[in-house]
């Protein structure tokens, strides 16, 4: 599954130097998706987030916040030069296309109070289908089939269609969309107990391929490995 930073990013002249928020190192580690030990593969100095596989396989784009503005960065992952190629205003989570298709919940308010929809389209930016949602706001994420959307809300997994909503599992964290493998049949989410699981849509059992203190990920183009954040070089796999 490849998935890609909306708008997608262009290139743009290396921005001044900013002062450092986070003194401390942010490490990247690639996870096999089919389960085995992580490997360390970058160690960045400073605070980097919301990691996302270029389509090439060969590099990342992280932003980097800063107290003026934030940078989106391509930073090879094999420790080559790295460079700016968005300056953002705000430091804000992106959306993901996966196939062409994004989804985003977007809150309205109405005569009746407040309202939540979620929104599915296409790569022309139409809107394909779209439903009422619960509250809150929930992570959301396309399948590349535009029918299905994984959503983390208030500790529920769930697999939302046009017309239905499909609990999957009760344990996620709300703060990180769920990530759908390459062939549609799993989903990657973290738990609230700090385990990276894997999650088969159909039938529901789950396995754990990483634990310890980490956040966020991106999976590779091939669908075969995960890439977390780390602070402090401190993970451990499932025992």
């Amino acid at each position: 599954m490849a998935l890609a930073l909306v708008p997608l990013a262009l290139r743009h002249p290396r921005a001044a130097q900013l002062p450092t928020l986070f003194a401390g190192t942010t490490a990247v580690y690639r996870v096999p998706f089919a389960g085995g030990p992580p490997e360390r593969v970058l160690a960045l100095h400073g605070q980097w987030e919301f990691p996302v596989a270029t389509e090439d396989g060969r590099a990342l784009l992280l932003e980097r916040p800063g107290s003026a503005h934030t940078t989106v960065w391509r930073v090879p992952l094999d420790g080559s030069s790295r460079r700016v190629v968005r300056t953002l205003p705000r430091f804000t989570q992106p959306l993901f296309r996966n196939a062409g298709y994004t989804a985003v919940e977007r809150e309205t308010r109405t005569v009746s109070g407040w309202r939540i929809d979620l929104l599915v389209r296409d790569a022309r930016e139409r809107v394909l289908w779209r439903r009422t949602m619960p509250f809150p706001l929930a992570a959301v994420s396309p399948a590349a089939d535009g029918r299905r959307v994984a959503a983390a809300r208030m500790r529920r997994l769930e697999v939302v269609t046009a017309r239905r909503i499909r609990l999957l599992a009760a344990d996620a964290s709300q703060f990180v969309p769920p990530l759908w493998s390459r062939d549609g049949r799993s989903l990657l989410y973290w738990n609230t107990k700090h385990e990276l699981v894997v999650i088969d849509v159909a039938t529901g059992r789950t396995r754990v391929i990483l634990r310890g203190r980490y956040f966020e990920y991106a999976l590779s183009p091939d669908g075969r490995a995960v890439y977390v954040l780390g602070r402090n070089d401190a993970v451990s796999i499932p025992k």
